[in-house]
Formats: C-alpha cells, structure tokens, sequence
C-alpha cells in the first residue's frame, strides 16, 4: 500500500512541475484554437482525407507516407462505426491532438524524461505555421514518434534484447517511409546519438538496425512513388539566380513566424562554441550537416516547384529547430539539469510563454490565408439555387474567376457543404 502511495505522489509531482504544468497550458490553448478554427481546419488536405475516409471507410495514406495512419485512426474507426461526418470530423481533430497529448503523457511520467516532453511541446509550435490547418504534414505527425523512439532506448540504456531487434526495425520502417524532411531529421539525429556511444561494441551492435534501414531507405527511393518522382525530375530546373532571389526574401518571414528559431539556434550556437572550445570537432558534424541538408533540400526542390515561401521556409525552419531541439536537449540530460531549482523554473515558465504566445500568432496569421479560401468555397455553395443543391455542383457559367478547381476543392466544397449547410 505505501509502494501504491509512493508511486501517485510520484505521478502528481511529475504533473504539478514545470514541465507538467507547461503541458497543461500548452494543451488547453491548443484545444481552444482548435475548436475556434475548426471550420478552417476542414480545409485543402484535410477535407480530401476526411472526405475519402467517410466514403472509403479506411486510411487515406498517399505517397507511401505510412506515418500519417496515425493521424486518421479515430476517424477510420468513427466511419466504420457509420457515425456522422461531423463526429468524424470533430474526431480528426480530437486524434490530432491526442496523438502529442498521450506521448507527452508516456515521456514525462513512464518514462521519466521531462526534457523530451519540454521538446515535444516546443516541436509542434516549430511545424505549427504549417501542420495546424494541413493536418496530413509528416513532420509534425513524425515528431512525436521519433522522441518515444529515442526516449524508449535511452530508458533501456540502448540495449537490443532478444527480440528488441523487430520493434525497432518496425519503428524505422515508418519513419523512412514519411516525408524526406523526415528521414533528413531521423538520420541526424542517430548520426548524433551514434557519436554519443562510449564503446565500438555497443555502435557494432547498432550497424545491424541502420543498415537495414538504409536498404529500406534505398528500396524506397530507388522506385519512388510518382508524387516524389515527380519532384526528383523537378532538380533539373534548379537555377542559382532564383536561389539567390529566394534566400533574400526570407529575410522578411523569418521574424514574423519563428522567435523559438533564434532562441532554439542561439543556444546551438553556444553548444558548438563549447565543443570547439574542448576540441571536440566530430559533434559539430551533426548539426552543420543536418542543417546543410534541409538547405539543398529547400534551395533545390522548393524553387524549381515555386511553391509560396512561407511554404518552404517553414520546411527548412521547423525542421532545423527539431534536429537542434534534440541536440539541446540531450546535452542538457548529460548536465543533469535540476527542474526542482528556481531557475530552471523561471526558464521552463519563460519557454511556455514564449510557445504559447508564437502558436497563437502563427495560427492567427496563416489563418487569414484560410479565411479567404473559405469565403471563396461558401461563394460557391451560395450560387446553387436551394432546390439544386444535391449533389454541391456549382453551373459551370457561375465558377467565379482564380477559383481554385482540383480535387482539394471538390473536397472541400462537399464537407462543408455536408457541415454547414441544410441540404435535403
């Protein structure tokens, strides 16, 4: 009875501390703008993969990015239960939310690693300019596996049982088949841990997982999907005069949308200084390479495609500002940082203000990109007279002029439609 006792006293004081109390404020603000952009976060990829998991009962996975299943795994449920699209959809964002609220749980309180919790949190406001209207991102969905992964190993002291070996490569399998960003950020970070083992017998036993997560990484893009064929062709089209033009307007977005960037670089800045300072040179690799990869990544595959910059800052950014949160954070584990002390307190306080304050303002400012979209898309609707509207077709001599017509759209126009109008 007193272990019982011990062990809840435990879990309250995990929860009442600094990070605890982060998470809390953290989670009650994001479910807040989550209910108040809940129109707009049925929105482009969001409503196709709401839309075809109504109709298909199953995950809407599109370019072998197998991570994103877990996103949509409320949902495939609530369909096969015939519940309604609006429970599915209000269950699409409640799995959103879940999925970083229950591995948040599982690091601070199992696991006992209150820095990948902190991280965790500071991670989804790094990708949240993106992935909180376009929920199928891979990144942000990624994030929290690839800090349980990690943390999990740490936990057991990076030993492979006997059966430890399947778990692993099955955890690797998904996050070489995500998004490229994903695997640039997955590689780095074992490239780093690798540097951190102590013996060649424990970094021996480590080659035999890596190297069959690069076999699968080369069976994967030896015959990519036609999405990211498509964009391996688009290399042909890199121009450094573009580049230079590009990388100038950056200048502009960085300020506006990525305060935790500067605060997240500074301190990469500080540790690199440290590791030059004792001669330890290898450590910088890591990081100087990470970053240089989600560079070429962004010079050469988001100007040849000329997506919006906001776009394919944010790829490069939020990236970054993971790989180095990890980096940060490990190195603050191998200090042995007191969360008990007030000045840890003082600084955990003035992070959750600072996450807080950067989420609300990414969100309200992408979110005026959203607004117009979605006045355009009730235009639509609006135009049919009330006694055609069954099927959401809008008279081809109603399209307004720059609609944006593609699946997205029909998507789109269907779900809220079904949501927000009375149709018979």
């Amino acid at each position: 009875m007193v272990k019982n006792t011990n062990t809840t006293d435990q879990l309250y004081a995990m929860l009442r501390g600094p990070v605890g109390l982060f998470g809390l404020l953290f989670f009650v603000v994001l479910v807040v703008l989550q209910c108040y952009f809940f129109e707009l976060r049925l929105l482009v990829d969001g409503s196709v993969s709401l839309f075809l998991m109504a109709v298909t009962k199953t995950f809407d996975v599109a370019e072998d990015r197998f991570m994103i299943g877990f996103n949509q795994v409320l949902p495939v449920i609530g369909a096969n239960l015939g519940v309604s699209l609006k429970a599915l959809a209000l269950s699409y964002l409640a799995n959103d939310v879940l999925i970083y609220l229950i591995a948040f749980l599982l690091l601070l309180i199992p696991l006992k690693d209150p820095l990948s919790a902190l991280i965790l949190v500071i991670g989804y406001v790094a990708t949240s300019k993106y992935h909180f209207f376009i929920m199928t991102y891979s990144v942000a969905i990624s994030w929290p596996f690839m800090l349980l992964f990690f943390s999990i190993l740490r936990h057991y002291n990076w030993k492979i049982g006997k059966w430890g070996i399947f778990p692993i490569v099955v955890c690797m399998f998904y996050m070489v088949f995500a998004h490229p960003l994903v695997i640039i950020i997955f590689a780095s970070i074992w490239a780093y841990q690798f540097m951190q083992f102590t013996n060649n017998k424990q970094r021996l036993k480590w080659l035999i997982p890596i190297s069959i997560a690069t076999i699968l990484f080369i069976m994967k893009w030896n015959d990519p999907d036609p999405y990211d064929a498509q964009q391996m062709q688009q290399v042909s089209n890199f121009s450094w005069d573009k580049s230079q033009w590009h990388l100038a307007k950056m200048q502009a977005w960085v300020p506006l949308f990525y305060p935790t960037l500067f605060v997240v670089v500074g301190y990469m800045l500080w540790q690199i200084a440290q590791w030059i300072n004792v001669k330890e040179y290898f450590q910088i690799l890591v990081p100087i390479g990470g970053l240089g990869l989600l560079l070429i990544f962004y010079i050469v595959l988001g100007i040849p495609f000329k997506y919006p910059l906001g776009h394919w800052t944010n790829k490069a950014f939020a990236p970054t500002t993971l790989l180095f949160l990890y980096i940060i954070a490990d190195r603050l584990r191998v200090q042995k940082i007191a969360f008990e002390s007030a000045k840890v307190r003082m600084m955990v306080l003035g992070c959750a203000l600072l996450t807080v304050w950067e989420l609300s303002v990414n969100v309200f400012k992408v979110s005026e990109t959203f607004e117009h979209r979605l006045i355009t898309i009730h235009e639509l609707i609006d135009q049919v007279p009330t006694d055609e509207r069954s099927k959401f077709v809008v008279p081809g001599d109603d399209i307004p002029e720059n609609s944006f017509f593609s699946l997205i759209t029909a998507s789109e126009v269907a779900v809220i439609s079904e949501l927000f109008y009375d149709f018979e």
